[in-house]
């Protein structure tokens, strides 16, 4: 029978059993409990965002009813607390929602994408006002993956929909006048069209499809002139300053006309934003005149026919004085807009920007406007053989009046010589008639004295240019694309052997296998013709007549047609024959020279290395330490110098050595030579290269210095340290050699030495034209400074 007892050990087996197992479950409650504080202070954190939130949050169950918001939406509803709202609204497709069609669209949104952003709807605040509403929402689910509610965040865009739509019937009303503008308006980004109003259409007469997005070259007269009116406008538009010219331009029939410009950057100086330019057709400013004969013709039997009628008037108003006091009234408010009207036209013909004046039957002025007074004096109520004018000039209107009496009209140009001035007019002279009768003449002069010029200077131009053409060294052609000449200067068919233009021409129908020694160079060219538009110093070997061949560099360009096809080609042939030949000679001698040059190199490092083996052999033989030394310290002189030679063999310039490379090497060997650790040895050298002249007596100094070093500085070799640095700054380049061994004793002059090293060191300064300065504050220090040149 079992003891229902249990003894002192298992208890105390059975306590420690218990005692570890608290222990486990006191650790374990304290793991489970870090995600619930963890927890609480989300919760936290969560709620003060929902609370101050700056846009509606809100949350509705499946079936459309309100769970929870923040004081956000309850405020762009209009309801002073979340309380109140929710109070009075329980659905929100019933309230909330203006449209149950977009309360709809909203769930199937929701449903369907589980995100919805920036969805807009219309809804009714509390007081019964429209409002915008924005909402980004999301649908939340539970683990089964059943709907639990949807969460919306809601910002209020009433007022910025406001101004949106105000400023949408802004801009319509602003495009719907400078569209519908009575002057032609373009709006143009990297010399392409962005938008053209209804006048531009109607100017040139292209649709706005074929004009938008497209450059204007097509309404210039030639590339020439689009071009210059690009070089002249831009540089102005970017210093924010207005352009304006006049330009000839060709609408889409053909016709030429006179166009106003007036240009304005948008943003300048940054032309890529865009430049607005208004144009003005002012083609008929040139056919004035005969309008403005009509239109005085017209008002002048107005007059008269009003004069009439007037005299009839007063006849029948005599008799009775009603009548009469009526009839004065009412001739008194005529003569008033008689006089107004004409204070209207004498304005107008002050203003205009010609001469303009009339005579009456017997050649007196009747009419000046004011730039006639300017050029002539006031003439009125004197006759035209009366006034101080020139012999010829008053010959000349003589004539011309006489003819336009006779009925005719008269359009002529005359000179005329003013304060010391020679001036040119066209001339409009028109018979002024009453009725069948003429009783004066209207006239009107325009100085045309600019354009005169003009003239003549483009036909001193093009004899000046004729006269270049036909006496040029170089030869200028023109060509055809696909490889026929269509015309050159004397220089060009005596180049290729010809005795005319004439006889080339009708020779050479195919100049790619005709002239070119390889046609594929022709093909060349003509592909960088196309892809460049122009081509210079392209160098390639011709036949002459007599098929002898000659080298020629050609400088070729393009021209194009307004639709962008290549209409030929024209260019310079400069023969370069000699030249290449000269060049041929050069480079055979060059390379010669570098073979010699290169072999001289490899004999001289071959000869050092020879003298370099003999010391050795000599060395091993000698016992005295100091004549060993001096032995070694000549072996690593001649070594210093041989590397040079190699570097120079080794190199593909055979003047120059790169210093970083060379020195390295040199300090390795001698670092060798005189068993002081490689490692001590510190070199910051730039990438610097010298000539030959200068390398080998640097190379020597490095090697001076360093050997005394090593040789003279360190008691103990293990722990001295040298460092080389060799910097150059502008033509100046300086050596700088320290270590932070003994130093020299005090009592010795490195000027004014018998130290053969010193001197050595002395003298190859002297040979590189350079300085030396010596400092010991810690160990030695020589800094050299020489001239890179």
């Amino acid at each position: 029978m079992e003891c229902p007892f249990r003894t002192n050990e298992e208890l105390i087996e059975e306590i420690a059993a218990l005692k570890k197992r608290i222990e486990e479950l006191e650790k374990s409650e304290s793991v489970l409990m870090e995600p619930c504080k963890t927890l609480q202070s989300g919760e936290q954190e969560y709620r003060s965002t929902f609370e101050n939130a700056m846009e509606g949050i809100l949350r509705i169950d499946p079936d459309g009813r309100l769970l929870i918001i923040n004081p956000a939406f309850a405020n762009i509803m209009g309801y002073e607390s979340p309380q109140e709202l929710m109070s009075s609204m329980t659905e929100i497709a019933a309230h909330l929602f203006v449209n149950n069609e977009s309360y709809c669209e909203f769930l199937h949104m929701n449903y369907e994408n589980k995100t919805v952003k920036a969805f807009e709807m219309t809804a009714c605040r509390k007081d019964g006002t429209i409002c915008r509403l924005s909402v980004n929402s999301r649908l939340v689910n539970d683990d089964h993956g059943k709907t639990i509610y949807i969460e919306g965040f809601i910002t209020d865009i009433t007022d910025n929909m406001r101004l949106k739509d105000e400023l949408k019937n802004i801009m319509r009303e602003h495009r719907i006048i400078i569209d519908n503008a009575n002057i032609a308006i373009s709006l143009v980004q990297n010399r392409k069209q962005t938008w053209v109003n209804r006048k531009t259409e109607e100017m040139f007469q292209y649709p706005k499809e074929e004009m938008v997005g497209q450059t204007t070259r097509k309404l210039y007269p030639s590339q020439e002139a689009y071009e210059r009116l690009g070089a002249e406008a831009y540089p102005v538009l970017a210093r924010g300053e207005t352009y304006e010219t006049v330009q000839e331009l060709i609408r889409r029939d053909g016709v030429h006309i006179q166009v106003r410009y007036i240009g304005r950057a948008i943003d300048p100086p940054d032309l890529s934003i865009g430049t607005l330019w208004l144009l003005e057709d002012i083609t008929d400013r040139f056919r004035m005149e005969e309008s403005l004969r009509k239109a005085h013709e017209e008002l002048v039997q107005r007059v008269a026919v009003r004069t009439e009628e007037l005299k009839q008037i007063n006849e029948e108003l005599r008799s009775e004085i009603v009548e009469r006091k009526l009839a004065e009234k009412y001739l008194r408010e005529t003569e008033k807009l008689l006089t107004a009207r004409n204070i209207l036209l004498q304005t107008l013909i002050d203003n205009l920007p010609f001469d303009i004046w009339a005579v009456d039957s017997e050649n007196r002025y009747i009419l000046q406007n004011s730039m006639s007074k300017n050029l002539w004096g006031d003439c009125i109520g004197r006759r035209t053989p009366d006034l101080d004018f020139p012999a010829e000039t008053l010959e000349r209107w003589e004539t011309n009046n006489r003819c336009t009496f006779e009925g005719k009209t008269v359009d002529d140009e005359f000179r005329v010589k003013m304060d010391e001035k020679e001036l040119f007019y066209h001339e409009i002279v028109a018979p002024l008639k009453q009725g069948r009768d003429i009783i004066g003449i209207v006239g009107a002069n325009i100085d045309i004295t600019d354009r005169k010029q003009a003239e003549e200077e483009l036909h001193k131009s093009e004899e000046r240019f004729r006269i270049i053409f036909e006496n040029a060294v170089e030869g200028i052609f023109q060509t055809t694309p696909d490889g026929r000449y269509l015309g050159m200067n004397p220089s060009f068919f005596k180049m290729f052997g010809f005795d005319s233009s004439h006889e080339m021409i009708e020779t050479v129908t195919d100049i790619g296998q005709q002239l070119y020694v390889n046609p594929d160079d022709r093909e060349k060219l003509k592909d960088l013709l196309v892809r460049q538009g122009k081509v210079e110093g392209f160098e390639v070997e011709l036949y002459r007549k007599d098929r002898t061949r000659f080298w020629v560099s050609i400088n070729v360009r393009a021209v194009f047609d307004p639709k962008g096809s290549i209409l030929y080609w024209e260019g310079t042939n400069e023969d370069i024959t000699s030249r290449k030949h000269a060049e041929d000679r050069i480079r055979a001698s060059l390379h010669e020279k570098e073979v010699l040059l290169k072999e001289i190199q490899h004999r001289v490092k071959n000869n050092l290395l020879t003298i370099s083996g003999i010391l050795a052999l000599q060395l091993n033989r000698i016992k005295d330490d100091e004549s060993r030394d001096t032995m070694i310290t000549s072996m690593n002189r001649i070594n210093a110098i041989t590397k040079i030679h190699t570097k120079l063999y080794q190199s593909e310039s055979y003047s120059n050595v790169n210093l970083s490379e060379y020195t390295k090497e040199l300090l390795w060997e001698l670092s060798r030579s005189y068993g002081l650790l490689f490692e001590n040895i510190t070199a910051r050298i730039g990438d610097i290269s010298i000539d030959v002249n200068t390398a080998i007596p640097l190379g020597l100094i490095v090697n001076e210095l360093v050997t005394n070093s090593m040789k003279h500085a360190f008691p103990d070799p293990e722990k001295g340290k040298i460092a080389i640095i060799i910097s150059k700054e502008g033509s100046r380049i300086t050596l700088t050699v320290s270590d932070n061994g003994v130093g020299l004793p005090a009592n010795i002059d490195f000027n004014n030495t018998e130290s053969v090293g010193l001197s050595l060191l002395n003298q190859l300064v002297k040979q590189i034209d350079g300085n030396i300065e010596l400092h010991q504050e810690n160990g030695t220090q020589f800094i050299i400074t020489f001239s890179a040149d």
